[in-house]
């Protein structure tokens, strides 16, 4: 009996993702492409046509291995940039038409509730409670749920910064400024800026995660995550909450 693959894409703001795994969750292939969709938005909220034919180009490669390995169930998923975008469905439409992919704009809390199920799976058992800190290109997210079977979300917020849109608006790219970063705190919790659960949903823990990110300025804190340093930052939230 021939074996069945799955497959995922993760188009995000800056890099999008493709794993294909068979039925006992073994990867079988997987890719990264840097395609930069958020690349040049912050100015107008709109993808440019760069943007968008580097997104086409990667998209349209992964749907051959895709179709290589008979995959019988796709999932493709954007986040943030798609969400904000103004021409954001017009390249979802596109994306069918040249690529023949379904592309799924998902929202903050989806996207929380996928990036908890994929951290959870190392950190089983460790700890009653887990916060998971997703630092994107376009957004960031910060969930705080029971480390459990249950994997139960007690809050979560999704704020419309990333390290590429909040580098582009605030001057980043090249070098951290701390005046510029600072910039960040009352832009980030302006309530025309960010989500409807960050207004609800709100705890003073999350709203401290969100000013100490602010002053730490998105770029650093993303080198940080890479270097696996944030995890002081983490435990620190959990005991506020």
């Amino acid at each position: 009996m021939p074996n069945k693959y799955f497959a995922a894409i993760d188009l995000g703001t800056n890099s999008c993702r493709l794993v294909i795994a068979d039925e006992k969750r073994n990867y079988v292939y997987k890719d990264t492409r840097p395609v930069r969709l958020g690349e040049g938005m912050a100015a107008d909220m709109r993808f440019t046509p760069e943007a968008m034919q580097r997104g086409f180009e990667a998209l349209a490669d992964f749907q051959k291995h895709i179709c290589a390995y008979n995959c019988c169930k796709v999932r493709a998923v954007a986040t943030a940039a798609c969400r904000m975008a103004g021409n954001g469905m017009d390249f979802v439409r596109r994306v069918a038409e040249q690529c023949g992919l379904q592309l799924e704009v998902i929202d903050g809390a989806e996207e929380a509730r996928l990036n908890l199920k994929g951290a959870v799976m190392n950190s089983k058992g460790l700890a009653p409670y887990v916060v998971v800190y997703d630092l994107g290109g376009g957004s960031t997210e910060i969930t705080l749920a029971t480390n459990d079977a249950e994997q139960k979300i007690l809050y979560t917020v999704s704020i419309p910064w990333g390290a590429r849109n909040a580098a582009e608006t605030f001057g980043l790219e090249d070098i951290y400024d701390e005046e510029r970063a600072e910039k960040l705190i009352p832009m980030t919790l302006r309530p025309n800026r960010v989500t409807n659960s960050l207004k609800t949903n709100a705890v003073p823990w999350q709203l401290q995660a969100i000013r100490c990110v602010c002053r730490r300025g998105f770029i650093s804190a993303a080198n940080m995550c890479v270097r696996g340093k944030m995890g002081r930052f983490c435990r620190s939230a959990i005991w506020i909450g």
